[in-house]
């Protein structure tokens, strides 16, 4: 996998972004075109980020590790990520 996510964090992120990911296609003006939502597997907090690109036809689902600060703040690695989910939308007119 990756130094920082376990195969076994994986599968458990993988599970809540589904449920997450559901929501957020079904609904999208609800949270916008980028949104992000912090995740706890186990002892770990993973970041979510939930986006639309290509004029709102691809969705991306990709997880980042975060971690505490030394003025004991979360903050996100946003130069590192696994994508967990995509989806193009087809229209068949």
């Amino acid at each position: 996998m990756t130094d920082w996510i376990t195969e076994d964090e994986y599968s458990e992120l993988f599970t809540e972004a589904e449920k997450i990911f559901i929501d957020y296609i079904a609904q999208p003006s609800t949270y916008g075109l980028d949104y992000w939502v912090d995740v706890r597997v186990g002892d770990k907090v993973f970041d979510l980020n939930l986006f639309l690109i290509d004029d709102e036809t691809v969705c991306f689902c990709t997880a980042h590790p975060t971690s505490i600060n030394k003025e004991g703040y979360r903050e996100t690695n946003t130069m590192v990520s696994k994508r967990l989910i995509t989806m193009e939308f087809h229209s068949y007119e």
